[in-house]
């Protein structure tokens, strides 16, 4: 078989394999009435212009260590001993990585969720969350490594109501 048509074949398969892993986070969320926020969260509200680069999703829930191993279990059925949930820094975050280390989803634990918007029968925070998110960490200086990103965060939601007059 020709190298590029192998290359190619496998390019096709983990494309596959990236939509079936992204259809299984949030075929969960929605199940669970979880809440993603982030920046899958911004994405999904913005025009595919204002869009940024992410692949992990950021899940509230009431039971995030059960929702995390709930979704390994989930894809290790479909692809082997692939995944794991690992304990986040914060005590109330578990994160789903594939073997590469690659972390997949966070689950962070939380009792009150915030006000989210039903987009294809998934809940995503509010733009508004993802603001006031954003503006608290940029005032903590123990988050300064975050600064930048929650800057650029704040710029793609401000030129969307710009844009939009929203």
């Amino acid at each position: 078989m020709n190298v590029d048509i192998k290359d190619k074949m496998n390019l096709l398969k983990t494309t596959k394999s990236k939509q079936d892993i992204t259809n299984a986070i949030l075929e969960l969320a929605s199940k669970r009435k979880q809440v993603i926020y982030g920046a899958q969260s911004t994405n999904i509200q913005l025009p595919r212009h204002l869009r940024s680069k992410t692949r992990d999703y950021d899940i509230l829930t009431k039971k995030a260590e059960q929702s995390a191993k709930e979704l390994v279990k989930k894809l290790n059925k479909e692809y082997g001993n692939e995944f794991k949930v690992v304990q986040a820094i914060h005590k109330k975050t578990f994160k789903v990585k594939d073997k590469k280390g690659k972390t997949i989803a966070d689950y962070t634990q939380t009792t009150k969720k915030p006000k989210s918007k039903l987009i294809l029968g998934v809940r995503y925070a509010e733009l508004e969350y993802q603001k006031k998110k954003a503006m608290k960490t940029l005032k903590n200086e123990a988050s300064r490594f975050r600064h930048d990103k929650d800057r650029e965060t704040l710029r793609r939601i401000k030129s969307g109501e710009r844009a939009f007059n929203w």
